[in-house]
């Protein structure tokens, strides 16, 4: 896992501002290639270098088209597909042995501050949750120290559950973007492993551990990394599938990715990322989240679809004449 987010986004430049490549990659524990969301992250720095600086970021669409190999790097090929008054588009294409596992197109706007604006204000958390209004970070817990306290007071959790828990624990410690809980009252970590009554929303706060660089288009590109973290997770939730549900949840894996910004962003300031599951049949899942600063305002919006599964019934054996 990179040491810090600098290091997750460090790209290393082949030509130009059109070709580029990754340093150093992260496969999470549970996942079967390299973390999307570090895919989705240095695709989209990659077509940040190869715009104005005048222009910002202000939408990505995107497809995970194969898993990632951690162990060898990432190719990024910019294609400078227009370049307008006021608007720009690229799109990134990114390769590994000669095979597409990633496509992404990014547009650029040069801003336009004088213009109105709307935003809807910050919604209050579900019934479920059983409070009027969201916990500040302050008085969430760190979603390492609720696995420590989990396997603190479960002292009889079977040996191989407890040591998954364990690395899960050290993965996130180690994660350059914190995270905690903000549903009121509680830790959600015991939703990882028992079986939960279905539920269609979650939130969580997060930030960049380290203050990255003094650049807001960095910064975008940081909340990118961590908009694919445990996104996909709100359809496994909304239909109740997990490790200990029956059916059990049998796999998951993002398919795409959309984001649109419309403020600057500081990613070591704590964020609040409201997600909601709106459908899952088929298989799939679609989730819709925001990102809001802690003073309520709505800086990015974010959708995601992608594959969740639970696992299939055994076939029954037919009865003997």
């Amino acid at each position: 896992m990179p040491d810090s987010i600098e290091d997750a986004l460090e790209l290393e430049t082949l030509d130009g501002d059109t070709l580029f490549r990754s340093v150093r990659l992260w496969k999470p524990l549970t996942g079967r290639g390299v973390f999307g969301g570090q895919t989705l992250a240095l695709s989209t720095w990659a077509a940040t270098r190869s715009v104005s600086p005048e222009l910002k970021l202000h939408s990505l669409h995107s497809y995970f088209l194969n898993f990632g190999d951690s162990s060898i790097p990432i190719v990024f090929h910019v294609d400078k597909i227009r370049d307008g008054r006021s608007y720009a588009t690229r799109t990134v294409k990114a390769v590994q042995r000669g095979v597409a596992i990633f496509s992404l197109t990014a547009s650029f706007q040069r801003p336009e501050p004088d213009q109105p604006r709307f935003a809807i204000p910050l919604p209050a958390p579900p019934s479920a949750f059983g409070a009027a209004s969201w916990p500040p970070p302050e008085e969430c817990t760190p979603q390492e120290e609720s696995m420590q306290a989990e396997l603190d007071e479960r002292t009889d959790m079977p040996a191989k559950l407890r040591e998954y828990l364990q690395r899960a624990m050290d993965e996130r410690r180690a994660s350059s973007i914190e995270i905690r809980s903000a549903k009121p009252g509680g830790s959600s970590v015991r939703d990882m492993f028992a079986s939960r009554e279905p539920q269609s929303e979650q939130a969580f706060w997060l930030r960049a551990r380290s203050k990255s660089r003094d650049d807001p288009a960095f910064h975008k590109c940081v909340l990118a990394y961590a908009s694919d973290m445990q996104f996909i997770g709100t359809g496994a939730k909304a239909l109740g599938l997990s490790s200990r549900s029956k059916p059990k949840l049998a796999m998951m894996a993002s398919l795409d990715h959309s984001m649109w910004f419309y403020s600057d962003v500081d990613s070591s300031q704590w964020h609040l990322y409201h997600m909601r599951c709106v459908r899952a049949s088929s298989g799939r899942a679609i989730v819709h989240g925001e990102l809001w600063t802690r003073d309520g305002r709505l800086v990015v919006v974010c959708s995601q679809e992608g594959v969740v599964r639970a696992q299939a019934p055994r076939p029954t054996t037919a009865a003997k004449l």
